[in-house]
C-alpha cells in the first residue's frame, strides 16, 4: 500500500465502519515522523458561527460486557451474545494474516433458526469490518465514529475461532450521573426496573433518541416529554436536558410550535408538529424546574414558550378547544396521537386540547416560579378556559368523554385510523384525570370509566405512548391502586411483564414486539424505545411514595401505596438536596417502613396503620418521639412530619389492608 493513505475507510453512524489496518501510518504522532508526503491543511477564514464548550454530559464507555455465549452456525459465522441489548460497539481480539477480512453484523433479536435478525434495522446496515495487517502479536480494535443498538454480533471471516475474550461489548452513553435505585420482592418487576434503565441509557447518547438501532436515532420530542419524569429519578439528567432544550429551541418553527424532533437535520414535508410531541418545549423546561429549581433556564426559554403558547391560542382561534379534525393539515393527519395503543384511537384533537390546558397549568406554576404574577394569572386563566372548552365540547352529561367520529371519515391518513375514533377510552380519562382537567364531580366519574374501560378490556391496558404515563397514576389518584397494581403485574398481552416473559432486557417500542408464539412483527419495531418505561415515575412515586409537592425536594411527600401482591419495596433518589430512602415491607400484617430524609428539608411520612394509631419509631411510641409532630391521624393511616435523618416506623396493618391510596387521605396530591 503506497502513499499516506488513512486506515479509516468508511465511518457513518447507521452504516458502520470499515477500518484497513494495512494502511496504518505509524508513529504519525512523533515529532521525527516524515510527513513530506502529507498534504498541507487548508485554512478557512473567520465565520459567525458562535463556538463554546459542550454543555452536555460527554459521551464515555460506561460498562464493560463480555459474551454470554458464541455459537457456530452451520455457514461458517459464529453468533455472540453479548446478554443485554445495549448501545455502543465491540472491541475485537484476533490475530491472522494481513488482507484477513473479519465483518462485524450486529442486531437485537435471533430468529427462531438462530439467524440475526436485523429486518428491524431497516436501511440502516449496522456492520463494522477490519482488515488485519498480519501482526504475529495479535491485533486489537475498536471502531471510533459509529455505535449500534444490540445484544447480538455476527462474526464472518474470523480467523480461527472466536472465543469469549474475542469480543468485548462497550456499552456507550452521555455518561449520566446514577440518581435512583428501585427493588421489590417480585423479581420480574425487578426485571422490568433494569429493563427501563438500560433503554434510557442507550438512548441518551448525547441526545434522547427514539432508537439506537434503525435507519432513525433521533431526538423525538413526544418521546422525550412522556419520559423525563422517569428520566430525572433514575439519573441526574440537568445538564443532559439542558443541553438538549437548546436544540429543540433552536428548531422551533416560525409559527411557535416545536417540531417532531431535535435537531431536525432535514424537514419532511408538512411532518411538521404534532399534539403530544410539540409539548415537550413546556413540558421538559418545567421538569427540570421542578427536580433542580432551575429557574434560570425557565427564564432563557420563556419567551420561545411563550411564543408556543399563542401558537395555540391562534391555532384554536381563541375557542380554547380543539374541534374533530383540527389538524387534518398535518402529516400524519391529527399527528401522532396516542401511538401504537391498542383498539380504538383517541382523538388527535381531544388530546391536543388536553395538552393545551395542560401546558397552560404548567405555565402558570413556571411564571410563579420567576416571579411574573400577571403571567401566571393569564395562564392560570387560560387553563380554566380550556377546562370549560373541553367540557362542553368533549363531554357529554353523563361524564363520559365523546367525540363526532364521522368528522374522520373512514380514518384515512390518521395514524391507524381504521379502527375508528371514540373519545371512551382509557388514553383519555387517564390524561383527564392524570393533567387535572375535570372538577371533583367529573374526576370521580372519569376515574369509574377508567376502571370500566379496564374490565372491558379483561383487566389489560390498551394506551399507547400518550396513554401509558397518566395511566397508573390516574388509576391511584382516584383510590384504585390495587387495579393500578393489577396493570403492572400483569403477564398478559399487553403488559410490560408480556415483553419480559418474550426475553426482553430492554422497553420495546410495541406491546408485541416480539412473541414466543406468533415470532416477529414486521416493519417498524425497536426493542429499545423508552416511551413505554414511563411507568418508572409511577412505581417510584406510588409504590416507593416519593413524592415532590414543591420545588427542588424543599419539602418531601414519603407516602407508599402498599399491595399485598408485593411484599416489600426499596426506592432510592439521589435528589438535588441529598439522598431520600422509602423502604417498606410487610410481614403477616406488621408493617415496616424505614425513610432517609435529606438534611435542610423536611418530610410529610404518611404511614400505613390501623385508626388507633399504634405506630412505633425506633422502638417508642411516636407521640413519644420528640424529633417529630403527628399531624393527623386518619382512617388508614398515620402522617407525622420529620426533619432531616433516618427514621424506623413499625405499624400494624388491619387484616387485608391493600391499597391504601391519596384518596383514603387528606394530603393534596403533588404536582406532576
Amino acid at each position: 500500500m503506497e502513499g499516506p493513505s488513512g486506515t479509516l475507510l468508511e465511518s457513518d453512524l447507521l452504516q458502520g465502519e470499515t477500518y484497513d489496518a494495512r494502511r496504518d501510518l505509524g508513529n504519525w504522532h512523533q515529532p521525527d515522523y516524515n510527513d513530506a508526503a502529507w498534504k498541507s491543511v487548508q485554512v478557512f477564514a473567520k465565520t459567525d458561527r458562535v463556538v463554546q464548550c459542550h454543555p452536555g454530559h460527554p459521551v464515555r464507555i460506561t460498562e464493560v460486557l463480555r459474551p454470554r455465549s458464541v455459537t457456530r452456525r452451520d455457514n461458517g459465522v459464529y453468533i455472540c451474545d453479548m446478554g443485554q441489548n445495549f448501545a455502543g460497539v465491540v472491541r475485537l481480539r484476533a490475530m491472522g494474516n494481513a488482507g484477513d477480512r473479519i465483518t462485524l453484523r450486529f442486531g437485537e433479536m435471533l430468529h427462531p433458526d438462530g439467524r440475526l435478525m436485523t429486518e428491524n434495522l431497516r436501511k440502516a446496515r449496522a456492520t463494522d469490518t477490519y482488515i488485519l495487517r498480519g501482526d504475529p502479536n495479535g491485533e486489537v480494535w475498536t471502531p471510533q465514529f459509529t455505535f449500534h443498538g444490540f445484544q447480538y454480533v455476527e462474526v464472518a471471516g474470523y480467523p480461527g475461532e472466536p472465543g469469549p475474550d474475542s469480543l468485548t461489548g462497550l456499552v456507550l452513553g452521555s455518561d449520566v450521573p446514577t440518581a435512583g435505585s428501585f427493588e421489590c420482592s417480585n423479581a420480574l418487576v425487578n426485571q422490568l426496573y433494569k429493563n427501563i434503565v438500560w433503554t434510557q441509557r442507550a438512548n441518551f447518547v448525547d441526545i434522547p433518541t427514539d432508537c439506537p438501532q434503525r435507519d432513525e436515532r433521533m431526538g423525538w420530542t413526544g418521546d422525550a416529554q412522556i419520559y423525563i419524569g422517569s428520566a430525572i429519578l433514575n439519573g441526574d439528567v440537568a445538564a443532559f436536558f439542558t443541553k438538549w432544550l437548546v436544540d429543540l429551541n433552536d428548531d422551533q418553527w416560525p409559527d411557535g410550535s416545536y417540531p417532531n424532533f431535535a435537531p431536525r437535520p432535514f424537514n419532511r414535508d408538512k411532518m411538521l408538529f404534532s399534539p403530544g410531541w410539540m409539548e415537550a418545549g413546556v413540558i421538559c423546561p418545567y421538569h427540570l424546574l421542578k427536580a433542580y429549581g432551575d429557574t434560570r433556564l425557565v427564564q432563557k426559554h420563556w419567551p420561545n414558550m411563550e411564543a408556543f403558547m399563542a401558537f395555540h391560542e391562534k391555532r384554536s382561534r381563541g375557542k380554547y378547544v380543539y374541534p374533530e379534525a383540527s389538524f387534518e393539515d398535518i402529516v400524519p393527519k391529527g399527528g401522532f396521537g396516542d401511538w401504537l395503543n391498542v383498539g380504538k384511537k383517541t382523538p388527535p384533537d381531544l388530546l391536543a386540547t388536553m395538552y393545551y390546558g395542560y401546558c397552560a397549568s404548567l405555565m402558570a406554576e413556571m411564571a410563579r416560579a420567576i416571579e411574573r404574577p400577571d403571567r401566571a394569572a393569564h395562564y392560570a386563566d387560560v387553563a380554566q378556559k380550556v377546562r370549560r372548552a373541553l367540557r362542553e365540547h368533549y363531554i357529554a352529561e353523563d361524564g363520559r368523554f365523546r367525540c363526532n367520529a364521522a368528522a374522520y371519515g373512514n380514518g384515512a391518513g390518521y395514524v391507524d385510523g381504521d379502527r375508528g375514533f371514540s373519545g371512551h377510552t382509557q388514553t383519555a380519562y387517564a390524561n383527564g384525570i392524570y393533567m387535572n382537567l375535570l372538577d371533583p364531580a367529573l374526576e370521580q366519574k372519569a376515574g369509574r370509566y377508567l376502571v370500566g374501560q379496564i374490565e372491558q378490556s379483561d383487566g389489560r391496558l390498551s394506551t399507547g405512548f400518550l396513554g401509558v404515563k397518566p395511566l397508573l397514576p390516574a388509576l391511584s389518584k382516584m383510590g384504585y391502586t390495587e387495579v393500578a397494581y393489577q396493570l403492572l403485574l400483569t403477564r398478559e398481552y399487553p403488559s410490560w411483564l408480556f415483553e419480559i416473559d418474550n426475553g426482553a432486557t430492554t422497553i420495546w417500542e410495541r406491546w408485541n414486539s416480539f412473541t414466543k408464539k406468533d415470532g416477529f412483527v414486521a416493519g417498524m419495531n425497536s426493542f429499545s424505545h423508552y416511551s413505554f418505561g414511563s411507568v418508572c415515575e409511577w412505581m417510584f412515586q406510588n409504590m416507593g411514595g416519593i413524592r415532590n409537592p414543591g420545588i427542588a425536594y424543599e419539602s418531601i411527600l414519603l407516602e407508599p401505596e402498599l399491595d399485598r401482591r408485593v411484599r416489600f419495596v426499596k426506592a432510592r433518589h439521589q435528589s438535588i438536596r441529598g439522598d431520600i430512602l422509602s423502604h417498606w415491607s410487610v410481614q403477616d400484617d406488621r408493617l415496616s417502613y424505614v425513610v432517609d430524609v435529606p438534611a435542610n428539608t423536611v418530610a410529610t411520612v404518611s404511614i400505613p396503620s390501623m385508626r388507633d394509631g399504634r405506630v412505633l419509631e425506633s422502638g417508642r411510641p411516636i407521640q413519644e418521639t420528640s424529633d417529630l409532630t403527628v399531624l393527623r391521624i386518619e382512617r388508614a393511616r398515620i402522617v407525622v412530619r420529620v426533619g432531616s435523618g433516618h427514621y424506623q416506623f413499625v405499624s400494624q396493618l388491619a387484616p387485608g389492608q391493600t391499597g391504601l391510596t391519596r384518596q383514603q387521605s387528606s394530603i393534596t396530591m403533588p404536582r406532576h
